[in-house]
């Protein structure tokens, strides 16, 4: 499969170009690194799509706004056609989707992306919600006096080997990715760990532009627990801190869920810079959208965002480097699970 790249002011546009009889998946763009900005205030902060978005509204962008926006009408109206003309041989809008996805494994095969498994599938519905309080409660077991606190942010990028793919198709769906948390209190030789994340509470829900009810899910019940491709571990947090964090995950388990303003990035990053502003960061990252493929959506906060702001703190920040995996296939710690 050959790509075309496009330049327009500093955004590169690969599309791809398929061969005859095939459909293409996705394309993607990245640009600049774009921290979640939150106040060092003790209060909980609601992070509002609104106030993620910087006091706008997340862009979905035409190829006609994009080119007003950008300047660059003739470039953009050209990538436009081409996106059109790849899905021009499909009946009709409502069949674009369902023709990809029947092809998807003809498409990994050609382009040499990896097949999804279901439970990396930031839609799955196999995870019950839980009752996040039945999982916090469970840091009270272990005194606060002596204790060590460490939060692991990981991220699992919908393929593997490509960070640059927004989202990648299989037969079962689609996958966005997911970002993740551990969260662990040790005392001696004693720790309890809570592997927790933000999903749509139904069905490929994951893909609207709508906000949907949300549910907070083990992440770490299964036997081999969640697949990561990135991580950052946080140390050196007091007790105030870790339980300011705590409350601040129960605070944001009430928002809805929302692919494009509150998402799981969005969610972990929240949580986190509420307390310790700029502790993680996420890429803005442009693609395809899902449900309409002749037109581009704008995602500030993604797994692929997430994943990409790591490698550029790991080769930046000779501190916090040793702290900082990229480039790996692993899996989360189990929890410990709900306490009565």
């Amino acid at each position: 499969m050959e790509y075309l790249q496009h330049n327009i002011v500093g955004v590169h546009f690969y599309v791809p170009t398929p061969a005859v009889g095939t459909t293409t998946s996705a394309a993607s763009v990245s640009a600049v690194s774009t921290p979640l900005t939150t106040s060092a205030s003790p209060r909980l902060r609601q992070p509002s799509p609104r106030s993620i978005r910087e006091k706008k509204p997340a862009v979905l962008l035409t190829a006609s706004s994009v080119a007003n926006t950008a300047g660059q009408l003739q470039e953009v109206a050209s990538i436009a056609s081409q996106l059109v003309n790849q899905f021009s041989g499909m009946a009709g809008a409502n069949a674009e989707m369902v023709a990809i996805a029947d092809s998807a494994a003809t498409i990994n095969d050609q382009s040499g992306l990896e097949e999804i498994e279901e439970e990396d599938d930031e839609a799955e519905t196999n995870k019950a919600g839980i009752n996040i309080e039945d999982y916090l409660k469970c840091f009270d077991n272990l005194p606060d006096a002596g204790a060590q606190f460490t939060i692991k942010v990981m991220v699992d990028i919908p393929v593997d080997a490509n960070p640059n793919s927004l989202i990648n198709l299989a037969q079962t769906g689609l996958s966005v990715g997911h970002v993740f948390v551990t969260i662990s209190k040790t005392v001696g030789t004693q720790t309890i760990s809570q592997t927790l994340g933000f999903y749509p509470a139904s069905d490929y829900k994951s893909v609207s532009l709508s906000p949907v009810t949300s549910k907070l899910a083990d992440d770490g019940s299964s036997a081999t627990g969640h697949e990561y491709n990135a991580s950052i571990t946080l140390d050196g947090w007091n007790a105030a801190e870790f339980k300011a964090f705590l409350n601040q995950i129960r605070f944001n388990a009430r928002m809805r869920y929302e692919i494009d303003a509150f998402n799981c990035a969005n969610f972990i990053g929240s949580s986190l810079n509420a307390v310790r502003p700029n502790s993680l960061a996420s890429v803005s990252t442009t693609g395809i959208n899902p449900l309409n493929p002749t037109e581009l959506i704008n995602i500030p906060w993604s797994p692929n965002g997430v994943y990409k702001s790591l490698v550029d703190l790991k080769a930046t920040n000779p501190r916090l480097a040793p702290k900082i995996e990229v480039n790996v296939i692993k899996y989360c710690k189990p929890s410990k699970g709900p306490c009565s």
